[in-house]
């Protein structure tokens, strides 16, 4: 099962959060979009769950694991879509993941539907800035062993929630650890 964001999750997410675009839209978006520089492929694929850096993908490419891009050399590799994909499904297969990544694969969440419910609710608590940290992710069990995942959903911290966590960060700034 695959922890890390897919393509078309990431587009509509990322690329295309304004909702249904029209198909001349969409091609003009992904047409400036791509190709990628290196850092840029680096930071699509962190964004979609996936722990790599430029040197990272350097490895990948003399190993073999991924194939080259077709353009440019070194850092000025030119990722597109289908490149950055490749390199996706490699690092998805062996659970190359982002910390973020590591926690839903731990309760099973698919992450575009977390990050559509953190989404929701930002948008349902607009006087608070759109930051996790000031939400409590509530998991909704699934089963893992027939392919059900966990749902999240997200909810403003109460008050007393919000102060106790705030005198946590406070003795952790103390050296008090937790």
């Amino acid at each position: 099962m695959s922890y890390a964001l897919k393509r078309a999750d990431y587009e509509d997410l990322f690329l295309f959060p304004d909702g249904d675009l029209p198909p001349e839209d969409k091609e003009r978006i992904l047409a400036q979009e791509y190709p990628k520089t290196t850092a840029a492929a680096v930071t699509e694929l962190r964004t979609r769950g996936l722990d790599t850096d430029p040197a990272g993908l350097d490895y990948l490419i003399k190993k073999g694991r991924i194939p080259e891009p077709v353009g440019g050399t070194g850092r000025n590799r030119r990722w597109t879509r289908e490149d950055i994909d490749r390199a996706a499904d490699y690092l998805d297969r062996e659970q190359i993941y982002v910390p973020g990544t590591v926690a839903r694969m731990f309760y099973n969440i698919d992450p575009a539907q977390d990050l559509r419910a953190q989404r929701e609710a930002f948008d349902a608590s607009p006087q608070l800035p759109p930051n996790p940290d000031l939400f409590v992710m509530e998991v909704l069990p699934g089963a893992a062993g027939v392919g059900l995942r966990s749902m999240v959903r997200y909810r403003p911290m109460t008050k007393p929630e919000e102060r106790a966590w705030r005198a946590r960060i406070e003795q952790a700034k103390d050296g008090g650890g937790q």
